[in-house]
């Protein structure tokens, strides 16, 4: 299914720079024209009920810090941009409409919002919007369609069918991007950040509560179409905040696609779901040669055979003779190949003939020479593919109160969102179907060794 893409990039973009040099000659005197803008893109959730997550120290908080990176980013030359997603009015939403170009001095703005007016209205401006649908990302006409990456920052409070919505969008996003022949990367970075203000339950949508200082989950999730920008994915997760160096029990990253994988580490260590045998076989077999002519040194007939592996076929090439003056098969009625499958802690594979794990083996005779035999692969996910954050430590079933005093209500609600562990296991099973569904068509991929001599003697 997937494909390898070459592209011509006329210089090396950064995402942390905001010019590209290029050279210039007097033969050439127009500028070169940008590369398509397939970069990065933050979004931000600028809703009401982020405001709270202001009110703790500026030169502690993960949110300020994450502006601060994506301004400095910034470049639409190259397709680097900012967001803000939100809706001013209660209406349905629109992704053309909710989705907007953040404010130049957003980061003066944000760092403006002073902690004594955060709960008075419109005192958090650009964050005061009334609602924002996260599903609108995923939406056809969202100006993030174009991006290979974003980046969306958010509480991830969600009505029950906004959830449903975001998990419905994220899997046609997958879909859409493995029908293109790419590999998508997808995951979350949960941190807690302090937090004093708002808390807009789900359960009454007419009210909300004034909650005291505490530290509350905001979430960074990733989407990228590629491997493009997962080097500078990975250094903006892993600096979301001091509790990801400082205290890992406070910070949570959860891969989902390619493989889930908890912690950083996933950045380095998914797997390549490319079904080309180049990418899955190790170049250099191992022969045992079956002869009767003893004087005949195996290094010998070894180095008379070459090997080429390309998407479907390996090849196996022979001298017309060997270094010892001789054709290959004097004195040789046999060899068996065996050549090594890149091992990797997600799927297992097997040549389906013989069983056996990470190997394909092959045998050669004088009567295979000019044919071509077709093969095919078995590949399992390993229980290392499963991995899933447990976030039930900051969900809440239900935010109705009841009959609770307001003291009680407030404790009940500190540090938990509506149904995250919910999401979460949505989004993982998901990653499940998508996996599975890359394996299939690996499982269907068909192979085949080619045996010939030299010059097609």
């Amino acid at each position: 299914m997937f494909k390898n893409f070459a592209r011509s990039v006329p210089c090396l973009v950064l995402f942390f720079s905001h010019h590209c040099a290029s050279a210039q000659t007097t033969n050439i005197p127009d500028k070169p024209k940008p590369q398509s803008l397939d970069g990065i893109h933050f979004v931000f959730d600028a809703s009401e009920s982020i405001c709270g997550y202001f009110a703790g120290p500026q030169d502690k908080n993960p949110l300020l810090a994450l502006i601060k990176t994506a301004v400095s980013g910034k470049n639409p030359s190259i397709g680097n941009e900012v967001f803000l997603l939100k809706q001013m009015v209660k209406s349905k939403p629109v992704a053309s409409r909710d989705i907007v170009v953040a404010p130049a001095n957003i980061q003066t703005l944000s760092l403006n919002i002073k902690s004594s007016e955060i709960q008075k209205d419109n005192f958090c401006q650009p964050f005061n919007g009334v609602d924002s649908n996260i599903e609108l990302i995923f939406n056809d006409k969202s100006p993030t369609q174009d991006a290979d990456a974003v980046l969306l920052v958010t509480d991830a409070q969600l009505v029950d069918n906004d959830r449903v919505e975001f998990v419905k969008g994220y899997a046609k996003w997958i879909e859409t991007t493995l029908t293109a022949g790419k590999q998508p990367h997808s995951g979350v970075a949960l941190v807690e950040v302090e937090f004093a203000g708002r808390y807009f339950p789900i359960a009454n949508p007419k009210t909300s509560y004034l909650l005291g200082t505490h530290n509350r989950p905001l979430m960074l999730f990733w989407f990228a179409k590629s491997d493009k920008h997962l080097k500078q994915i990975q250094s903006v997760v892993s600096s979301f905040a001091p509790a990801v160096l400082e205290k890992n029990k406070d910070a949570f990253t959860q891969h989902f696609l390619p493989s889930s994988v908890l912690g950083l580490a996933g950045f380095q260590g998914q797997p390549n779901f490319n079904p080309s045998l180049s990418g899955l076989v190790q170049n250099k077999p191992t022969y045992v040669f079956q002869k009767y002519d003893t004087g005949r040194a195996d290094l010998i007939l070894s180095s008379c055979l070459h090997t080429t592996i390309d998407e479907n076929n390996i090849t196996i090439t022979a001298d017309n003779k060997c270094r010892d003056g001789k054709p290959l098969f004097e004195g040789v009625t046999a060899i068996n190949l065996t050549f090594k499958i890149d091992t990797n802690p997600f799927f297992s594979s097997a040549m389906k003939s013989t069983g056996k794990l990470n190997e394909i083996n092959f045998t050669l005779s004088r009567n295979l020479v000019g044919k071509t035999t077709p093969f095919e692969l078995q590949h399992t996910l390993t229980d290392n593919a499963g991995s899933k954050l447990d976030l039930s430590i900051y969900s809440l079933n239900t935010d109705n109160c009841g009959d609770s005093s307001m003291s009680a209500c407030r404790k009940q609600l500190a540090a938990k969102t509506y149904q995250l562990d919910v999401l979460i296991a949505q989004m993982f099973q998901r990653q499940l179907q998508a996996t599975s569904h890359v394996l299939d068509s690996l499982n269907n991929a068909k192979y085949s060794i080619e045996f010939k001599m030299k010059d097609g003697k």
